[in-house]
């Protein structure tokens, strides 16, 4: 019987060839929406050509007892996984900042002591500065300090998004690898689906970070025919903004594929997988400063709305269609990520 925690598409698979092939098994927000959720479900789906993978959601979403109760039955079914015979080879552990760290260190805890490699995944592009916070004259905050000392851990190999972030984190000490997040393949340009001539699109939760705001200002400024629909948020309608709320896979792939622009204005990002979706459907995006350098993604010299407005009416007179670099394919992903998995069982 398979634990109801557990998600894999190639569980048959992995049973036939558990005596052969080493398993990976990833801990976090599998069943939660958002681009963590996306990348796990992306890695299990495409695991290295060598590897199969599953996944145990850690996280769900709703009342806050309900989140405490999933971490409390996650954690009950790791630690029956990881004695069983069919214990995973690696710990794959995705992780952000604030109490996401906090849980996983629970469970990167307990793999450690059972002597299981672990790959701390960081996603967050807040995870640095958290870490930062209670800094002292004297040194390095208690949480920066516990940070290194489990990142240096011999079976611990922390990832980061990008090279950015790779030299960001080992200014705290330990070696860090650097793999770019995969795109689905089924993010790609449409034949069927047409360009709204004017449409801007903003896919974000609910959160002031995402900087929902100043999308609206932005719209409300523009004197051309402009369009923003938003996920997330559902305060937000007029004749020229869409206030979707929360919105199924299907018709997030219909309006990356619809939208002129993708509006990323948040205060922060690690590596925003849905600017990687949208550059795989041909779509541009447009990101503030506080985005990571992205090849593709154009970045505002700026942060007022008049700012803004000035870039969008630049990008919407630019005619080059964007693309998606390599690194990004699962091809180049599934290999970066083989590297790592072997190094850790060396």
């Amino acid at each position: 019987m398979v634990d109801k925690n557990i998600s894999s598409p190639y569980i048959d698979v992995a049973n036939r060839c558990r005596l052969t092939m080493p398993k990976v098994l990833h801990l976090g927000p599998f069943e939660t929406r958002g681009g963590m959720r996306t990348v796990m479900k992306t890695l299990v789906e495409h695991p290295p050509e060598t590897w199969h993978a599953e996944a145990l959601a850690t996280h769900c979403e709703g009342h806050v007892l309900r989140k405490f109760s999933r971490y409390f039955s996650s954690m009950k079914s790791f630690k029956r996984i990881c004695r069983s015979s069919n214990r995973p080879d690696i710990v794959h552990i995705h992780a952000a900042s604030d109490w996401s760290w906090r849980r996983k260190m629970k469970f990167l805890g307990y793999a450690l002591k059972l002597n299981i490699p672990c790959v701390v995944h960081l996603h967050s592009g807040n995870m640095y500065a958290w870490l930062m916070q209670g800094k002292s004259q004297q040194g390095a905050s208690s949480r920066a300090q516990t940070f290194k000392k489990i990142a240096s851990h011999h079976l611990v190999q922390v990832v980061a998004l990008n090279d950015h972030w790779k030299t960001t984190f080992e200014s705290f000490g330990p070696s860090v690898e650097a793999v770019s997040n995969p795109v689905d393949p089924k993010f790609c340009v449409s034949d069927v689906v047409e360009r709204t001539p004017g449409k801007l699109l903003l896919l974000a939760r609910n959160d002031p970070v995402k900087n929902h705001q100043i999308a609206v200002d932005v719209v409300n400024i523009l004197e051309s025919e402009i369009s923003l629909w938003m996920t997330g948020v559902t305060t937000h309608q007029s004749e020229k903004i869409h206030s979707l709320g929360w919105i199924t896979d299907e018709e997030v792939l219909f309006h990356l594929r619809s939208a002129e622009i993708l509006l990323i204005p948040s205060a922060f990002e690690g590596q925003p997988m849905v600017a990687l979706e949208a550059l795989a459907c041909g779509t541009k995006v447009l990101a503030s400063q506080h985005v990571p350098e992205i090849p593709g993604v154009v970045r505002v010299d700026g942060e007022t709305p008049q700012q803004w407005a000035k870039a969008i009416q630049n990008v919407l007179d630019d005619e080059r269609t964007p693309t998606l670099d390599e690194q990004f394919s699962i091809a180049s992903v599934q290999k970066r990520w083989e590297e790592v998995y072997n190094s850790l069982l060396q």
